[in-house]
């Protein structure tokens, strides 16, 4: 008779070990490192490798100067923007230089690709579902003094990874 009223216990007993032996969601491994994109380099290679389950979190700040450093040219990592007229009237000698990258974006943001998936990255972008090395760069052509027009300044860029923040589907 003792025995049948100490199952109920023990049963409740194991079923409460049990659940607080089962193991909790581990949380992402992070992974942050700051890199300077040059605005005279077409491409920074991270060398971070990007899983398609990774969440990637990149913010940016500092200035590029898209015309022979003239200050006017300056612009933060979202790009030109038009508030002071559309690029190709306000550079016009810049804009028909070459094509930029990304020609629906704004001239000289910053910009990445993963696996030839190029994008706008700007001040702040989170993206997951890409694979390959992710690079930086700015949405240009010209970059080095022997052109007409050429780039300088820099962004500095911070890289967070959450690995496998997103789970299989």
């Amino acid at each position: 008779m003792k025995l049948v009223r100490m199952l109920p216990i023990f049963l409740i007993f194991c079923l409460v070990i049990t659940g607080a032996a089962q193991e909790k969601p581990k949380p992402p491994k992070i992974e942050q490192k700051m890199f300077v994109v040059k605005g005279e380099q077409p491409w920074t290679n991270t060398n971070f490798r990007i899983r398609p389950q990774d969440r990637v979190t990149i913010s940016a700040s500092g200035r590029v100067y898209f015309s022979k450093g003239d200050a006017q040219s300056g612009v933060g990592p979202d790009g030109y923007q038009d508030e002071h007229g559309p690029y190709k009237e306000g550079w016009p000698g810049d804009y028909t230089q070459c094509d930029d990258p990304l020609q629906d974006a704004n001239h000289a943001a910053l910009i990445a690709e993963v696996n030839n998936d190029v994008f706008v990255v700007g001040s702040r972008h989170s993206f997951a579902g890409k694979d390959g090395i992710l690079v930086l760069g700015i949405n240009d052509c010209s970059f080095t003094p022997d052109q007409v027009f050429f780039n300088s300044g820099q962004f500095q860029v911070i890289v967070k990874i959450e690995r496998g923040a997103l789970k299989k589907k």
